[in-house]
């Protein structure tokens, strides 16, 4: 493979993995209502079984969303952007 197809390729492969990154610019809520919306955003629906305003290991606090959809339940950790 020559240099012009590998700068390419590398191009092209860095262009993909950013537009699949997620954003995380939005990675944070005001208020407990923000919170349950992000998550339902990232689960694609669901019903919210429970949010929590919890410390992480750092000692920063968040909000844990926990999201029943299609018979799983999965976990959300927002940042809590109000403390």
């Amino acid at each position: 493979m020559n240099i012009k197809r590998l700068q390419h390729a590398l191009v092209l492969g860095l262009a993909i993995s950013f537009c699949a990154t997620p954003n995380f610019a939005n990675n944070g809520a005001n208020s407990r209502e923000q919170a349950i919306q992000i998550a339902t955003e990232r689960s694609g629906g669901g019903k919210v079984l429970s949010v929590k305003n919890i410390s992480d290991k750092n000692g920063n606090s968040i909000f844990a969303v926990k999201i029943l959809k299609d018979g799983r339940v999965k976990v959300f950790r927002i940042n809590n952007l109000s403390k």
